[in-house]
């Protein structure tokens, strides 16, 4: 069963085909969304390895989603809401 889970992990090419990842592609280095890709791939194969994988197929949609997760936690693509709290004085110092 480990066999067949690996044979059927993702190619880091198939993933960067992915719409959600390349739209992260356009706005990071290629290089470093390759490296996560790897480094999540990595994870879910040493999982399988070591029989903790919680599953007895890949999914390919939660491989993306940890690899943008990955990215939410380091970079927030999103707009913040923010406070301007600088205080101006009319009395000059």
């Amino acid at each position: 069963m480990s066999k067949e889970l690996l044979r059927n992990l993702p190619k880091v090419d198939e993933l960067l085909q992915n719409e959600e990842l390349a739209q992260i592609a356009e706005k990071i280095n290629q290089e470093y969304l390759v490296q996560v890709i790897r480094e999540e791939i990595e994870c879910v194969r040493q999982s399988i390895r070591s029989g903790n994988f919680p599953s007895d197929c890949i999914d390919i949609e939660e491989i993306i989603q940890n690899i943008k997760a990955s990215f939410q936690k380091e970079f927030d693509f999103g707009l913040k809401r923010i406070i301007n709290a600088a205080v101006f004085s009319p009395i000059a110092s």
